[in-house]
């Protein structure tokens, strides 16, 4: 019994309110320049994509995360590598999302995103839809017709367009990743996107479905506008609360 005064004791002294002197005491040491000051912030709706999918360790900046012709890392069932194949615009449609990418290569909003991914994804299920159906009969056409080189305009026009199209999402993307992680250009110099996009579109856009997601991680999901689960955070970190930092930062001191 005699030992548990003393502690009675010190837990009447920590319950009593602070004397002026170390009120004061305390309020220099909150205030001081030598604590850094958090504030917290709500999380915006233009936050990118947690920085763990989107972005390698930081052994990895810099570069790829893989090589151009990696395509197989993952399997040859991995979405990485089926969906540049069979349909490369969704491919680069779900990178454009994760990266809040617009249809001219810029950060936007996520309604932005979200609506360059549904316009591109659109497009994509127009041309795998119809696409073959109108190949075919313009193409019978155009053999059982004597005005061959007019057939034939209608024919190359479309598919020269929707080729076109795809080259340009390449490009842009490909620019807008190589600007966030600080990427050099490789042996083309500043033609090395475009170059890329024009003869090896397929392998591009696995690349950069590889890099700006770490499926060593993260499973890859078919139907998703970011080819990733919908339970991803979209932040680093959550926010936190005001009276949480200063908690912190007293038990610092």
């Amino acid at each position: 019994m005699g030992k548990s005064q003393p502690i009675n004791d010190a837990t009447d002294e920590l319950q009593q309110p602070l004397l002026a002197d170390d009120q004061e005491q305390l309020n220099d040491i909150l205030s001081s320049d030598a604590i850094p000051v958090v504030i917290a912030e709500p999380v915006s709706s233009e936050s990118m994509i947690r920085s763990d999918v989107i972005l390698p360790s930081d052994d990895n900046q810099g570069r790829w995360r893989d090589g151009l012709f990696n395509c197989c890392s993952y399997g040859c069932c991995h979405p990485s590598f089926c969906l540049p194949l069979n349909c490369p615009l969704i491919g680069i449609a779900q990178v454009m999302r994760r990266m809040s990418l617009n249809l001219i290569g810029k950060r936007g909003n996520e309604s932005q995103a979200t609506l360059t991914f549904f316009i591109i994804f659109s497009i994509a299920c127009i041309i795998l839809c119809f696409g073959p159906k109108i190949l075919i009969s313009s193409l019978g056409i155009a053999m059982q017709s004597s005005e061959g080189t007019n057939q034939t305009f209608m024919i190359v026009l479309p598919c020269s367009i929707a080729t076109f199209f795809l080259f340009y999402l390449i490009v842009i993307t490909r620019r807008a990743i190589r600007k966030r992680e600080n990427i050099p250009n490789g042996c083309c110099g500043p033609c090395d996107d475009c170059c890329v996009a024009a003869v090896f579109p397929c392998c591009a856009v696995g690349q950069a479905m590889r890099h700006t997601a770490n499926y060593n991680i993260y499973r890859a999901v078919w139907i998703s506008t970011t080819g990733l689960p919908d339970g991803i955070e979209r932040n680093s970190q959550p926010a936190l609360s005001t009276e949480h930092v200063l908690d912190q930062r007293v038990e610092s001191v």
